[in-house]
């Protein structure tokens, strides 16, 4: 038996660290546990530090875990470059390691090189394992090019259904990638890796104590399969693909389930909550690609209808739609199958959009009619909230598309806007000798440029687009003799490659001195619309590269680092309110809590006297005018300790003890409308740990998508009585109208 490293008692104890029990993991720390837990030992765990994998440069620094990894004989490293996190983890495999690879929304397109140089390095090898957990961002990605990218290269496809099938999964996906002699990849919705549960812990690979060898005998896992069977065979013994309440043979259900991935849980708990569950055949596909036939046939055989729930319609459906074909042709007669456009019911026919089969609720309402024709002496659609036609007329804002790369591309895009109109007021009136110049944004107009001595072609680009096609296209534009105006947006990203010496590194050494390479402050608007104009006027290529200041504006980890000393102290040291001067010294000053109402700068920069020269059109007369006047006065207030709490109600009563509305509700949900910190946020933190320290188990998922400066949109949690491991697990997100309590976190 191997052993670590010995165990200091005043050492806090990793939550990765134990044996038995219910923990409380994100899922990241799940994929971890799946590393430790493993029968199939993993040498290496590549990834990038972002997006759902944010929390990874955390994780390497932590002592606990580092130690359980080395005594585990694996490693983390940290690489920002998906092509090269490719390319070095198929030279591991060359030499007979495992390596896990964790790759966020994106970047399979990205590497998509490296994916088939790694493809064709592999080939003829063995004695690997490749697991590649992707990022399905399904909200925001509408298009699913990567899924179809992993078709083409014939790589395996698995797809969990919850945190601690998160888990489980790893040690699957390394053995279906020894057994195919080929990557394995696994496709996680975005709202899984954005989540946080609580599973049963099982003993490490590696234990270092009596107590943990003795729970490793009680509980561990009896190893299934090996690597000599094939991807199928191997699958039907892990189990990946299950079916549950199958009729008989010759029987006929009048309407079956097929589930992929997530959804899996949406409509396990839809079935169980209207007293569906062990009436409707559902099968489970854990592993969609290479897809099984043989179990797909039998639950076609023994429905009228299937309907297929997937985060993306189709993608499943049409393998078992031929499936259900190749079947005919022997004779079999199997169920019609609808996957988008569903049964047509009293006139109704709707549609699955992407991502309805992830929430229960939306499952529901569509799919409500056929329900209704397989329950007796109860109507399912009648329990159902009618859906209010105000939401529909309801006009959401974009949030959060102040910050971020977005926000920035779109402050650059309003001062080019701005920088074109200067050029066309500065050139009104002119005389004819004088070179006429335009400013085309994104691409060239055909139509009336022809009265323009000059066009400047300007382009914005965000740092990731820039990495993948940035140096071409420098290259391309010093060749060309056409002035050059290119933004490049450099935010959010707090290491990596550095785009100042990837730009200075793709000018050709034959155009040197027509290329200039300049960084500009995006915080400094008046600054950085100065530089713009000049740049327009010039006749050479001209790389602006645009990176936030100080304060941040843009950046939106930055803006989160900002307030970390906020959420330290309990309160901000700095406020400061403008108004205009022409206020300072009015008789009846403005009131102040109308002024708060519009929001506090908790991070304005200190105002500081400024000058600026504005050249006038030549058709107004030659005059010179000087106008001086202050137009802001500025109030600082410097706060010490934090502000007095008021304890007493509007009448000056004092709160009464609280009334327990839910103590016995075996489920108990809670919204939280924004949050801040790291994930899952500090009311969320909060939360879960009074829950766990009550005995409850505790779920939460978030919305990572920002709602404003330092702020995420959501998170919710979901607190149960303890279950076993017998009992399916329910959605972490909130089905329509079942929230308990709604709270409204950090609103200004």
């Amino acid at each position: 038996m191997a052993t670590g490293h010995e165990t200091n008692p005043n050492e806090v104890r990793s939550v990765l660290d134990y044996a038995e029990g219910e923990i409380f993991v994100s899922s990241l720390e799940a994929v971890f546990k799946g590393v430790l837990e493993s029968e199939v030992p993993v040498h290496a765990v590549y990834g990038p530090a972002r997006g759902p994998f944010q929390n990874l440069r955390t994780h390497a620094a932590d002592e606990g875990l580092s130690r359980l990894l080395i005594d585990h004989g694996c490693r983390l490293e940290l690489i920002d470059e998906p092509g090269r996190a490719v390319d070095l983890a198929a030279r591991s495999c060359l030499v007979g390691r495992n390596v896990v690879m964790l790759m966020s929304a994106g970047d399979v397109l990205r590497s998509a090189n490296a994916l088939v140089r790694a493809r064709k390095l592999l080939e003829g090898s063995e004695g690997f394992g490749l697991l590649l957990i992707i990022e399905d961002d399904v909200e925001h990605l509408a298009r699913s090019a990567p899924v179809h990218l992993l078709d083409d290269l014939a790589i395996a496809k698995i797809e969990p259904n919850d945190v601690s099938d998160l888990r489980d999964m790893i040690e699957h996906g390394i053995r279906l990638s020894r057994a195919g002699n080929g990557p394995t990849s696994m496709l996680v919705a975005s709202n899984l890796l954005h989540s946080f549960d609580t599973i049963t812990a099982r003993p490490n690979r590696v234990v270092g104590t009596l107590d943990v060898a003795a729970a490793m005998k009680r509980k561990r896992r009896i190893g299934r399969g090996s690597e000599t069977m094939s991807l199928l065979r191997l699958s039907r013994r892990l189990e990946l693909n299950r079916t549950s309440a199958l009729p008989s043979p010759g029987e006929r259900a009048p309407l079956g389930l097929v589930a992929i991935g997530p959804a899996y849980t949406a409509a396990e708990y839809l079935l169980r909550r209207f007293g569906l569950e062990g009436r409707i055949p559902l099968l489970r596909i854990g592993m969609s690609a290479p897809f099984d036939d043989s179990i797909a046939e039998r639950l076609l055989s023994r429905c009228e209808r299937v309907v297929v729930l997937e985060a993306r319609p189709g993608l499943t459906g049409k393998a078992l739609l031929a499936a259900s074909e190749a079947a005919r042709r022997r004779g079999v007669e199997t169920a019609s199958t609808w996957w988008r456009s569903l049964p047509e019911i009293d006139g109704e026919s709707p549609t699955l959009e992407r991502g309805d089969a992830l929430r229960a609720s939306q499952v529901a309402r569509k799919i409500g009619n056929l329900l209704d024709s397989v329950s007796t002496g109860r109507t399912i659609t009648r329990g159902l909230a009618p859906a209010d036609p105000r939401f529909d007329e309801l006009e959401i804002p974009a949030r959060g598309s102040s910050i971020g790369v977005e926000g920035a591309i779109r402050t650059v895009r309003n001062l080019l806007t701005a920088t074109g109109q200067w050029l066309r007021e500065r050139q009104d009136g002119e005389v004819e000798d004088d070179e006429r110049i335009a400013l085309m944004l994104d691409a060239p107009a055909e139509s009336g440029t022809s009265r323009y001595d000059r066009l400047v072609e300007a382009e914005i680009w965000g740092r990731n687009r820039f990495l993948a096609d940035g140096p071409a296209a420098i290259r391309e534009c010093a060749s060309d003799p056409t002035p050059r105006l290119l933004v490049i947006c450099d935010v959010g990203a707090k290491g990596g490659i550095d785009v100042v010496r990837l730009a200075t590194a793709s000018v050709p050494e034959e155009f040197g001195d027509r290329v200039e390479i300049r960084t500009v402050d995006l915080t400094d608007l008046d600054g950085f619309l100065e530089v713009l104009r000049e740049s327009v006027l010039s006749d050479n290529v001209r790389v602006l590269i645009a990176r936030d200041g100080t304060p941040p504006r843009f950046d939106q980890s930055a803006i989160e680092r900002s307030f970390r000393e906020v959420d330290r102290l309990g309160f901000t040291t700095m406020h400061r309110l403008s108004r205009p001067a022409e206020q300072a010294c009015s008789l009846r000053a403005p009131i102040l809590s109308e002024s708060l109402g519009t929001g506090v700068d908790r991070v304005g920069e200190e105002l500081e006297t400024t000058f600026k020269i504005d050249r006038l059109p030549r058709r107004m007369a030659r005059m010179i005018k000087v106008r001086v006047r202050p137009l802001l006065e500025q109030i600082e207030v410097v706060r010490t300790r934090p502000p007095m709490v008021d304890v007493t109600g509007p009448t000056g009563e004092r709160p009464g003890p609280p009334v327990i509305q839910h103590a016995a509700a075996s489920v108990w949900r809670c919204h939280i409308a924004g949050w801040r910190g790291g994930e899952p946020g500090l009311v969320s933190r909060i939360l879960c740990g009074a829950g766990r320290e009550m005995g409850y188990q505790v779920g939460c998922s978030i919305s990572s998508r920002s709602a404003g400066p330092g702020r995420g949109a959501w998170a919710q949690l979901l607190f149960t009585r303890p279950r076993d491991g017998a009992e399916p697990s329910l959605p972490l997100l909130i089905p329509f109208g079942e929230a308990d309590l709604l709270l409204g976190a950090d609103p200004v």
